[in-house]
């Protein structure tokens, strides 16, 4: 055991809709992004305060894929456990840029839909 652990879990919404993206190796992945929702209220004027975090998910599982693609769309309400992890890549002028994304991997990671009623009206 390395004595590390690298598991995130968030609720929130669908930014976007989900995309299916082929690989080079012949599978597919599907990407979105997720937002969650800080609310706070100023103590110094009363005022109702919001921030948004958005999160790239990059879900590898094919299940899992599948049915985020099946049944999600922008604002679902999902459950997701992942990974985080950073991934280098260059832009179009050569320049190194990093992201971290949620992964989740062929064999962990977990979505659940929360809002699972409205999908099956």
């Amino acid at each position: 055991m390395s004595g590390y652990l690298n598991k995130c879990e968030f609720i929130g919404r669908l930014g976007t809709d989900p995309e299916y993206r082929d690989t080079q190796k012949g599978g597919y992945i599907v990407i979105f992004r997720l937002v969650l929702l800080e609310s706070w209220k100023d103590k110094k004027t009363g005022e109702c305060k919001e921030r948004k975090e958005w999160i790239p998910v990059v879900i590898w599982n094919q299940v899992i894929a599948h049915t985020a693609c099946s049944l999600l769309k922008k604002g679902s309400y999902v459950y997701i456990s992942g990974r985080m992890q950073t991934r280098r890549w260059q832009d179009k002028s050569g320049n190194n840029c990093y992201t971290t994304e949620i992964v989740l991997q062929q064999f962990d990671g977990n979505l659940q839909i929360l809002d699972i009623e409205d999908k099956i009206k």
